[in-house]
C-alpha cells in the first residue's frame, strides 16, 4: 500500500506541510521574544524607551553628547488636562529632569484632546503634529524648537485653554 506512488506523494506533501507549520511557529516564536512587553506603571508616567535629548555645553552650545532617557523614568511635572484647562499653565523643563526635555499631558477629560503649537490655525496648526490623546491616556511630546526660548501650546477643541513651557538648562 505504500508502494503506491499517489500515497507517496500524499505522505511527502503532508510531511512538507508540517514543515512549514513548524517553521511558522518557531519563527512567530523568535519574533514576538523581539516585542517589548509593557509592565504595569503603577501610576507613574513613563517615559518611551530609548527616548534621546540633546544636551547643550557649558558655552550654550550644542553638545556632541546624548542623554538615554530610562524608560521607567517617572515625570515629576505633568501637565493634566481636564474641562477646565492645563494645569499647571506654565512648566519649566531642564534636560537633567528624569524625562529631560519632554513633556507629559494626561487628558483627564471626557473627549480626546489635541495639542497644538499657538497661534491656533484652524488650517493647520504651525509646529509638529502631536496626534490624539485620548480620554484617560497620556502623550509625551517634544516641544523643542530650535531659536525659541519658550513655547506657548494649546489644546482642541478648545483653543482657548492653553499652557506655556519654558525650555531650561539643556533644552534650548
Amino acid at each position: 500500500m505504500l508502494a503506491d506512488p499517489q500515497n507517496k506523494k500524499l505522505i511527502i506533501f503532508f510531511a512538507g506541510l508540517i514543515g512549514v507549520a513548524i517553521v511558522l511557529v518557531l519563527g512567530v516564536n523568535f519574533l514576538l521574544k523581539l516585542v517589548p512587553v509593557e509592565e504595569e506603571s503603577s501610576g507613574r508616567i513613563l517615559a518611551p524607551p530609548e527616548a534621546k535629548v540633546r544636551l547643550e555645553g557649558p558655552d550654550g552650545k550644542e553638545a556632541p553628547v546624548y542623554r538615554i532617557i530610562e524608560p521607567d523614568a517617572a515625570d515629576t511635572r505633568p501637565i493634566t488636562y481636564t474641562a477646565a484647562g492645563f494645569s499647571p499653565s506654565l512648566v519649566t523643563i531642564r534636560a537633567s529632569d528624569p524625562i529631560g526635555c519632554l513633556i507629559t499631558v494626561i487628558n483627564r477629560s471626557s473627549a480626546p484632546i489635541r495639542v497644538g503649537v499657538n497661534p491656533h490655525n484652524p488650517a493647520g496648526d504651525p509646529g509638529a503634529n502631536y496626534g490624539e490623546t485620548p480620554p484617560g491616556q497620556t502623550g509625551i511630546l517634544d516641544v523643542r524648537y530650535p531659536g525659541l526660548t519658550e513655547i506657548s501650546l494649546h489644546g482642541h477643541p478648545n483653543v482657548a485653554h492653553e499652557f506655556r513651557v519654558i525650555y531650561g538648562q539643556g533644552c534650548r
